[in-house]
């Protein structure tokens, strides 16, 4: 509920042009570019955090803090922050 409620929230913010975060608006001067829809991008990026949190935790032993609620928050945050963004 919570990772909705933060994807409606930003979603809003990023409709009315009140602030601008940095993801957010890369994400948005792609879609601008390409026609692809804002979801597309902000699902790339966040596959890249997290495969890169996996592979750097692997690669030098560290514990694994990619868990549920990060697998949650990629697939979920995305969607709602496109969704609430129209």
């Amino acid at each position: 509920m919570g990772t909705c409620l933060a994807g409606i929230g930003t979603g809003r913010i990023l409709h009315y042009d009140v602030l601008k975060f940095p993801i957010e608006k890369y994400c948005q001067l792609l879609e601008e570019a390409t026609g692809k829809p804002f979801s597309y991008f902000r699902y790339g990026v966040d596959l890249i955090c997290v495969s890169l949190s996996f592979i750097l935790s692997k690669a030098a032993d560290l514990p694994l803090f990619v868990r549920g609620g990060t697998l949650m928050c990629l697939v979920l945050l995305s969607y709602v922050i496109g969704k609430a963004k129209k």
